[in-house]
């Protein structure tokens, strides 16, 4: 009996099967073209074979990591969702992917890792809960400085602070939806009655973006304006994810909630345990403190550096007297 093919993904929520936007886009693609792929659902990528995600798996031998790959391998085994594309059409669904990667991407990244306010009250929190200790304390920021580095690396390096760089990333995202808008018409997919590549690869962009409840989202705003595309991500959720969708929790963020509040003073309380067990253990190994065995009452003494000198300066005084 053959293995299973199997995917490593970023669990899901918000009514969709993952958060991530390459695990989601290989996920959409799978349930488009029929593949049987079994979803490994986790919140630690360092359990995957790969330390990242997503990680496709098919056997012992065969293991991918890059979207783009994990698609072009359905797609030789047989499960391809774009096999009554035209040439035009094809070059169409390269020309859509280059346009979200260059215009969506940013906004959507900005978003979510740099805006002040989402990163703090949303990005940040929702990770801590989701990693495991001690993960939590530190992957967040980690994303959020992975994120900046794009952001630099295609928006103009240290322009990226400022307000006008701001404000024209999000003109661009919105140009982009508008684009996708106006090509999507009244079709339920991009090329007609089937879902395709094209069909996974916006789904996976905009799901995020639509569903997550980021407390300032800009591009949410304008979505809500494209009635087709709400209608888009709609449909692929309830053909393709019912149970997903059932199971979404529909109540807004907060990290206000019991849960949370009890989640932060655990890691304050951590925290502090942790900061002291290190001095202490800063000061004994130094030489700062001292722990004296030799008391004449079995009692362990313990001596600073301080108090050493004293009986030290001590001594010499009776000396010279």
């Amino acid at each position: 009996m053959a293995a299973p093919m199997e995917l490593w993904c970023w669990k899901g929520d918000w009514g969709l099967p993952s958060i991530d936007v390459d695990c989601l886009t290989v996920i959409a693609y799978a349930r488009f073209a029929g593949a049987p792929l079994k979803l490994k659902k986790i919140n630690n990528p360092w359990k995957s074979p790969s330390g990242s995600l997503p990680v496709f798996k098919n056997g012992e031998d065969l293991v991918l990591t890059s979207p783009g790959r994990i698609l072009d391998y359905l797609r030789q085994e047989k499960f391809n969702a774009d096999y009554e594309l035209t040439a035009k059409q094809s070059s169409d669904v390269l020309a859509f992917t280059s346009l979200l990667e260059e215009k969506f991407v940013p906004a959507m990244l900005h978003s979510f890792w740099m805006d002040a306010r989402n990163y703090v009250d949303f990005s940040r929190p929702w990770y801590a809960r989701a990693l495991p200790f001690p993960l939590n304390f530190f992957v967040p920021g980690r994303m959020q400085q992975a994120a900046e580095v794009r952001l630099q690396c295609t928006r103009g390096g240290d322009h990226l602070i400022d307000g006008e760089m701001e404000a024209q990333i999000y003109r661009d995202a919105k140009e982009c939806l508008n684009l996708l808008s106006g090509r999507l018409g009244e079709q339920d997919f991009f090329f007609g009655q089937s879902p395709t590549t094209l069909d996974a690869i916006v789904f996976a962009h905009i799901a995020p973006v639509l569903k997550a409840p980021l407390p300032s989202n800009q591009l949410q705003n304008h979505l809500k304006n494209c009635n087709n595309l709400l209608n888009f991500c709609a449909r692929i959720t309830s053909r393709y994810f019912p149970s997903d969708s059932e199971d979404a929790d529909h109540s807004t963020f907060t990290p206000s909630t019991v849960e949370d509040r009890q989640y932060s003073t655990t890691n304050k309380i951590l925290s502090v345990g942790v900061a002291i067990a290190a001095m202490v253990a800063y000061a004994l190994l130094s030489g700062l403190v001292q722990i004296d065995m030799s008391g004449d009452d079995d009692v362990p003494a313990v001596e600073s550096d301080v108090d050493v000198e004293n009986l030290r300066f001590q001594e010499e005084e009776r000396e010279d007297d």
